[in-house]
């Protein structure tokens, strides 16, 4: 079965709701804030009059593999996540920054800022496994799998700033996209490919097959074997995420370059 929005959000008090399950309109209230599910089943934040002194609540949506959920965060930012991904913010952005961290693969359209007294934005800081990206009002795609090999920064629109744990940091301009291992490298952006889940689909442009793979994992919540032969194949195509997980085990097989078998929850990739 392919993916759906499901996701939980952890509260500051560590009590969890299953969003999917939620009713629509208000789930909670923390310091001031109060939290809503929309009648499109996305999450908003309401922010109300801060209580005196009261630190920022903390909290943490999660999405499972198979799963994905959009937030309006409480600047007004949107955040889409991926599947097995997660955003920790807190509920009230206050002092000169808005700090969120993040793990697996999160788009981003961030709201501008200003700060008091009108001189200059709110920077807009995402950390995300040992790079931090600084935003002032942009549309960009973090990719940050653990599973994956690097660290890719997409972005679409504005200008962010790339900084490493090990003091490397770039600006990227629309178009480019920030690539970290080892060193962190900057390369053109296939921009349409790289934000394909964003609009519900699959593109693939001379991928691996190994990378292939495991973006069906994550989305289809299937396990995948495969010899790391078979791994290095290239493959291109496009298919729709709403489609099973037949019609791309079916796409994968008219290349006629590997055999695909599905056993339980398995996906079998043999010569």
């Amino acid at each position: 079965m392919a993916g759906s929005n499901k996701a939980r959000l952890t509260l500051s008090d560590g009590s969890v709701i299953t969003l999917e399950d939620a009713q629509n309109g208000t789930l909670a209230t923390q310091g001031g804030v109060r939290v809503e599910k929309d009648s499109n089943g996305n999450i908003r934040y309401h922010t109300g009059a801060a209580p005196a002194a009261t630190p920022a609540a903390i909290n943490t949506i999660t999405t499972p593999k198979g799963g994905q959920f959009r937030v309006t965060l409480p600047d007004g930012s949107v955040a889409m996540l991926n599947a097995a991904s997660s955003l920790s913010y807190p509920v009230r952005f206050t002092g000169g920054e808005r700090r969120v961290k993040m793990t697996g693969e999160v788009y981003f359209e961030i709201s501008k800022q200003l700060q008091p007294g009108g001189k200059g934005n709110v920077p807009f800081l995402v950390e995300a496994a040992g790079q931090e990206v600084a935003v002032l009002g942009t549309q960009f795609n973090i990719h940050a799998y653990p599973d994956e090999p690097g660290v890719r920064t997409t972005l679409v629109e504005g200008s962010v700033k790339v900084r490493t744990e090990n003091g490397q940091s770039v600006i990227l301009v629309p178009g480019q996209q920030a690539v970290w291992t080892d060193q962190l490298a900057v390369m053109p952006a296939d921009i349409a490919g790289q934000l394909a889940w964003v609009n519900g689909d699959f593109v693939f442009r001379g991928e691996t097959l190994a990378h292939v793979l495991r973006q069906v994992a994550r989305w289809y919540d299937v396990s995948v074997e495969y010899p790391s032969h078979i791994g290095q194949l290239r493959f291109s195509g496009m298919i729709s995420r709403s489609q099973p997980l037949s019609a791309i085990i079916k796409m994968m097989q008219t290349t006629k370059k590997a055999t695909v078998t599905i056993k339980e929850r398995r996906l079998i990739v043999t010569d």
